[in-house]
């Protein structure tokens, strides 16, 4: 201020008593152009894609407009009609949605006499919504089994999650990668791919790497 102030300056002097005597109106206006700007982060215009990295603050920023219906409702009737996992059907709308998609083949043996296969064979596929701008030290995995625990085939559990992919993949504010693991075999097929993501094995499961993990 000593310099603003200077007598051997007067242009700055005066310049600095017209600051002063204008100050309550210029800090009056810069409040509300702050307020201003801190609202108009709530638009995707402004906020420049953030992130938010405390995963406590996340529970705030649900979407209420988010909606699944009519994609779910399109892709059931994509869905081909087979007693298997449609692997390639759905590696592909992984693909498509801008995941990235991998299968995972699989082989475990029986121990005990639950299945006339000695040999259980399967493919696994899954995909992974990496985190923006963020490290991929965390992750979280949602399953999707395709035969219920009552027998029956999950359809409509593959295609509503693979929509919810869709709707995951468009959202910045993730603090984890995302692993959706459509799994063939029921829990055995699991454990299958938890033991290859984790470089594992065990007498039943023959060990098996996966392509990518987070």
């Amino acid at each position: 201020m000593g310099i603003l102030t200077s007598a051997d300056s007067p242009v700055l002097r005066k310049s600095a008593i017209a600051l002063k005597s204008y100050s309550h109106i210029l800090g009056f206006v810069a409040f509300i152009a702050g307020v201003g700007w801190f609202l108009a982060l709530a638009y995707d215009d402004f906020n420049g894609k953030i992130y938010l990295s405390e995963n406590a603050l996340q529970p705030g920023l649900v979407s209420p407009t988010a909606s699944i219906l009519g994609q779910t409702n399109r892709w059931i009737g994509e869905l081909p009609t087979s007693d298997e996992l449609p692997v390639d059907w759905i590696h592909n709308k992984l693909l498509s949605i801008g995941l990235e998609a991998y299968f995972h083949n699989f082989s475990v043996r029986m121990p005990f006499a639950q299945s006339n296969e000695k040999v259980l064979t399967g493919t696994n596929v899954y995909g992974i919504i990496r985190a923006p701008r963020i490290a991929s030290t965390e992750s979280m995995v949602l399953t999707v089994p395709w035969i219920t625990m009552d027998g029956h085939q999950n359809r409509a559990g593959v295609v509503a999650v693979l929509a919810m992919a869709a709707h995951f993949k468009r959202q910045a504010y993730w603090a984890k990668d995302i692993v959706i693991v459509f799994v063939d075999r029921g829990w055995w097929g699991m454990q299958a791919w938890l033991e290859g993501y984790h470089g594992t094995g065990t007498s039943q499961c023959k060990k098996i790497k996966i392509s990518a993990r987070v």
